[in-house]
């Protein structure tokens, strides 16, 4: 739990100096890294974090049982687990929102100074948001598979295509949140880039079933955030009237 803490912690000093370099050098609210509009919609982040958490759950939890039950087991230490839970949702919540402010916010905005084009948009904070999880020992484990899939296609790409469409990262914002949780807290892997008393372990590292899951997850997500949940009506400052995501950060 220790590492846990000490890496997640780092991630507070990186949203520090992201918003302090947003509202300072860049003379801009940091709100404008999640949206242009007059106020952040948290009603779309609990989608965004219910569309992702509930299939991606079931997906790790069942999944690993029924696959490799050999290596599934339940946490025998609710006590430490009990007192991990409400640290790991506050540190993680840190952690993944200054990563979609970051990658999904200031990236996109000042990629945008480059050129707006679409494509071009979602690929280099898509890109870069991978080449970032190069070190991690799942990236190891799993290649190009990993690279591709658990961490290009799926939170990469997906989730900045998300943002460009919404036109704010609401709801990447909880959508990572909820990815992230539920790898760390609900079901953690041995081997993964941090071991924590989760509620279920899996004492082996299967590269190719993450990432395998983290395409499968996509069109359950993409079907609760649009048929469930139903997308908001346009707001005033919605990407498509020219004010919504794309705010080139050095304006």
């Amino acid at each position: 739990m220790s590492e846990f803490v000490a890496l997640m912690l780092g991630m507070v000093f990186f949203l520090i100096g992201l918003l302090v370099a947003v509202a300072l050098i860049h003379r801009r609210h940091p709100r404008t890294l999640v949206t242009a509009r007059e106020k952040i919609s948290w009603r779309r982040i609990v989608h965004g974090f219910v569309a992702m958490f509930v299939p991606w759950s079931l997906i790790l939890v069942l999944g690993q049982y029924l696959l490799y039950p050999e290596s599934f087991a339940f946490t025998p230490d609710l006590a430490t687990f009990a007192i991990f839970v409400p640290l790991a949702l506050v540190l993680i919540g840190i952690q993944t929102t200054t990563e979609e402010l970051f990658c999904r916010g200031y990236l996109v905005q000042a990629t945008s100074l480059i050129w707006a084009n679409r494509v071009f948009l979602a690929l280099v904070p898509a890109t870069i948001f991978a080449l970032l999880h190069l070190g991690n020992p799942e990236a190891e484990a799993g290649g190009w598979l990993t690279m591709v899939f658990f961490y290009f296609l799926g939170p990469g790409l997906v989730w900045t295509v998300v943002s460009l469409v919404e036109g704010t990262t609401e709801l990447a914002i909880g959508a990572h949140f909820a990815f992230n949780v539920v790898y760390f807290v609900v079901v953690n892997p041995a081997g993964a880039a941090i071991t924590t008393p989760a509620l279920f372990t899996v004492s082996e590292y299967h590269a190719t079933f993450y990432a395998l899951s983290a395409v499968a997850v996509i069109p359950l997500f993409l079907a609760i955030s649009y048929l469930v949940f139903k997308r908001e009506p346009r707001r005033t400052g919605s990407l498509n009237s020219g004010n919504g995501l794309i705010h080139p950060i050095g304006s």
